[in-house]
């Protein structure tokens, strides 16, 4: 029998949020300008079950969460903590705050409960679709934008002080 193991497909590569934070990350530059990134994105799973080496596949469909969808992760994740946050160790934090969010991002109707009980179970599996949809939450929420002009690029948030007359200062 060969060792487990799951994989995530998808057309794009995860991004890598360290260096999107220092702005080279190429993935970034690769978005056209204008191209906005939708809030849903199918991920193709295959996986390798641990007591009987049978392969499965299915389709999800994972979202960038919503306001109410990101209080409900964090209550799940206490909820599942049973204990003080801070008295648990950084890596049961981990996984629970990796479950809680999976659990939130797939959306329930395209999930099949083999999948529910594996990314509860294999920190491999639920390690693979928590990077998914953290890249997935990266592409929608880009740091920049491109203006259309020749490449360039410009901040998608923009906040400064404003004069005491309330327009922005130059």
């Amino acid at each position: 029998m060969t060792a487990p193991h799951a994989a995530v497909e998808n057309e794009q590569k995860p991004v890598d949020l360290r260096a999107m934070s220092r702005g080279d990350d190429p993935t970034v530059a690769q978005r056209k300008p204008g191209a906005l990134a939708k809030r849903t994105r199918p991920l193709n799973i295959v996986y390798d079950m641990p007591e009987t080496g049978e392969t499965r596949r299915c389709t999800v469909t994972i979202s960038v969460l919503t306001r109410d969808q990101e209080t409900r992760r964090a209550q799940w994740a206490a909820s599942m903590a049973g204990v003080p946050w801070f008295h648990l160790p950084p890596d049961d934090q981990m996984r629970i705050w990796q479950t809680a969010t999976v659990l939130t991002a797939i959306n329930d109707k395209t999930a099949e409960d083999w999948l529910l009980e594996q990314i509860a179970e294999d920190e491999l599996l639920r390690g693979l679709i928590y990077q998914e949809v953290e890249a997935h939450r990266a592409d929608y929420f880009p740091p920049d934008v491109g203006t259309g002009n020749a490449g360039e690029t410009r901040p998608r948030v923009s906040v400064a002080p404003a004069d005491a007359a309330g327009h922005p200062e130059q």
